[in-house]
Parts: structure tokens; C-alpha cells; sequence
């Protein structure tokens, strides 16, 4: 059976490559930075999310300007790539309408796409994030959104029902299909971590509302799992977790599957770095800092099975690394290159770029050649 052109062989080979980032713990490993970085440097020609307002990512350029974002695509500080909200956001569009005006001038006049059935968040959807959920939550109706959407509710508000204004596009399947026939490169970017996974995770109800594994969000694009797809696995060498304080009061949000819960105040002793402290992008309150686990991790790769290792925060391992971009001095670290032959022993993979800081020349790209003698 034939449908059109659409199943042209010579269609199917057209399409161009896609890159996807994802999380391989519990969020806030820097997904923001590397996305917006390989944005830039592979000059994608369209980034594609399905964030949630939970969700909240940043990229630093060298200069020091800050782009943090929710909804919009990370993406956008390419200022070529079309962008994209894919059909699995939830999206709060008075969120969304603020960061379109907050970063107008990256926009410069190009199109939001957002695909009809991304759903919406209303009051009420909060209201009863905030009654029900004792689990820990950052209470922005995200689940309560899609389990609406899910449950085919009658009143259920998705994108193509909403009244946008402004330079919003509603755009279905086809429109993506399109897309990728022409060969365009597509760079997707996940939200939150595999370790808040609802089925594969940390134990429930201690998760978020979806599944986060590249599996999922590569079905979420509408991309076959054999494209010509590279993926990259983002983690931190002390994974964290939200705040046991809410909007809602005291509320555990769960451990680390044994993990030992530790102080900042212990992490910066052992790199040798002055005090800090780091806070949610969303609550703006203080996260839960844990030590590494390799089970957890073993999960994550057993699951993902991503083509490369990124690994941030790299001056949490040793301080003198922070800001860095000297491969040399990083490849002489005993503590950085002791994590990335435990990756390499371990899992058999390769950490393909070390970050070191937050802005985007602290990234570092690691040449194979030099890691093959410092990691046996």
C-alpha cells in the first residue's frame, strides 16, 4: 500500500541527523548549557522540546548574559534553528508569553511552533497539584495537566484549542514529516532526569508524571529509535535532588536509592573550592546534594544506552578546574580522570566533554586520542 510520497525511499534517506540530550540522574545536570551549546556549534537546523513548567534549563554565554527558559526552547540562542514545543509539553502560557517577550531579541521575528495537542495548564490543575500531591512537587499543574489530557476529560484544553497571540504557529505530524524529508538536523531536548523516570526511576511516588528515557522522548518527536540519531547522557559527579520545603510546607521528595545525603559545605571541602550553594531554577530553594551512585547510574545507561558521557560540574571533583578550558589541566586531574575511568571500566563508555563552569566555552570537548592514554 502506498501513501502519496510519503514512504519514498529516497525521502527516508533525506532526513537529517538528530542529536538528543538527556539527564542520567535526578535533573539539573546542565542539560541547558550543553543543548544551547550544541545548538550553536552544530548549527542544528531545528530544536525540539516537550518541557513541562517544572522544567528549567540555562545557557550562559561568555559574556556573562544568562537565557533561562521553561518552555521555549533552549535552542533559541542559535539564532538560525526553528523552534519547536513538541506534543508531549504541558504548557502555562503566561509563563511562556514572559519569556517570549524576555528574549524577544534572540526570537528576532522567528515562528514558535507548538504542535496542536501539547496541553495546557490551567488554575485548577495547580489548585489541585497543591490539595493532592504529598510526594514532592514544584506544585506547577504539570501532572495534573496530563493526566487530564490523558483521562480525554471533556473540556480538556490542548494547544490547538488555546487563543495565542503573537508569532505562535499550531503545527501537526505532518508538519515535522516535512522537516525531516527536506534533511533538516533536529537537536531534542529533554526535561528533568532518568532517575524521576515514573517506571524506570527512583522508588515511586518519589518520580515525576512521565517516563525520561530517550526512548520516550524520540516517541514523543514522532522519530524511528533506528534514525540517524546521536545521544548524549548528561551527569554531575554529586547528584542532587528538589528541596524538602515547598510552597506546601515540609514535604519529603525522596532519597537517592541509599545514597548517602551530604552538605554543600562537604562538597566544596573535598574539591578545594570556596563555599556555594545551589538552588532550583523553578522554587529557587536549596537542593539536596547526594553522593554518586553507580547503581542508579548502571540503571541509566542499562536503559538509555546513550553514544556519549557529558559530564558538568567537574570542579565539584576537583576546584581547580573551575572555569577551565585547559585539556591538559584536566586531563591531569587524578580526581576528574579517576570518575572517567570508572565510566569507561564500569559501562564501557566514553565521556566525550567535561564541563567546568557554567558559561559556554566551559565546556570541553575531549579528544579520543589523549583519553585513551590517561583512562585505562
Amino acid at each position: 500500500m502506498c501513501f502519496g510520497n510519503r514512504t519514498k525511499k529516497e525521502d527516508v534517506k533525506m532526513r537529517g541527523k538528530v542529536y538528543v540530550v538527556t539527564d542520567g540522574q535526578a535533573g539539573s545536570c546542565g542539560k541547558g548549557k550543553l543543548v544551547g551549546y550544541l545548538a550553536r556549534k552544530l548549527d542544528v537546523d531545528v530544536t525540539i522540546n516537550h518541557n513541562m513548567p517544572n522544567s528549567g534549563h540555562t545557557f550562559v554565554y561568555d559574556d556573562g548574559r544568562k537565557v533561562i527558559t521553561h518552555h521555549l526552547p533552549i535552542g533559541v540562542v542559535n539564532p538560525r534553528t526553528t523552534l519547536l514545543i513538541g506534543c508531549g509539553a504541558v504548557i502555562n502560557p503566561e509563563i511562556l508569553y514572559q519569556e517570549l517577550e524576555e528574549n524577544k531579541d534572540l526570537i528576532n521575528g522567528r515562528i514558535l511552533y507548538i504542535h496542536e495537542r501539547a496541553a495546557i495548564v490551567a488554575d485548577k490543575h495547580i489548585a489541585f497539584e497543591r490539595k493532592n500531591i504529598r510526594s514532592g512537587s514544584t506544585f506547577q499543574g504539570s501532572s495534573a495537566a496530563n493526566a487530564e489530557k490523558s483521562l480525554r476529560i471533556p473540556g480538556t484544553i490542548l494547544a490547538k484549542d488555546y487563543p495565542w497571540k503573537g508569532n505562535i504557529f499550531i503545527y501537526d505530524d505532518n508538519l515535522f514529516f516535512q522537516m525531516r524529508r527536506a534533511g533538516l538536523s533536529v537537536l531534542i531536548e529533554m526535561s528533568q532526569g532518568f532517575d524521576l523516570d515514573i517506571n524506570h526511576g527512583l522508588p515511586y511516588p518519589y518520580t515525576t508524571s512521565r517516563g525520561c528515557t530517550i526512548t520516550d522522548v524520540l516517541g514523543y518527536c514522532g522519530i524511528p529509535y533506528n534514525d540517524d540519531i546521536t545521544s548524549y547522557m548528561v551527569f554531575r559527579p554529586y547528584p542532587i535532588r528538589i528541596s524538602n520545603d515547598s510552597v506546601e510546607g515540609k514535604i519529603y521528595t525522596g532519597d537517592y536509592a541509599g545514597s548517602k545525603e551530604i552538605s554543600w559545605e562537604e562538597v566544596c571541602r573535598r574539591a578545594g573550592l570556596e563555599q556555594t550553594e545551589e538552588y532550583t531554577t523553578v522554587t529557587k530553594r536549596k537542593r539536596r546534594v547526594f553522593e554518586f551512585n553507580y547503581s542508579r547510574f548502571y540503571n541509566a545507561i542499562e536503559v538509555n544506552n546513550p553514544d556519549y558521557l557529558v559530564l558538568n560540574f567537574a570542579q565539584y571533583l576537583d576546584g581547580k578546574v573551575l572555569g577551565s578550558t585547559d585539556i591538559e589541566q584536566i586531563l591531569n586531574s587524578p580526581a576528574i580522570m579517576g570518575m572517567c575511568a570508572c565510566m569507561k571500566t564500569l559501562y564501557d563508555k566514553d565521556i566525550a566533554m567535561i564541563g567546568t563552569g557554567a558559561k559556554e566555552s566551559e565546556m570541553v570537548e575531549l579528544p579520543k586520542e589523549k583519553m585513551k592514554v590517561y583512562v585505562r
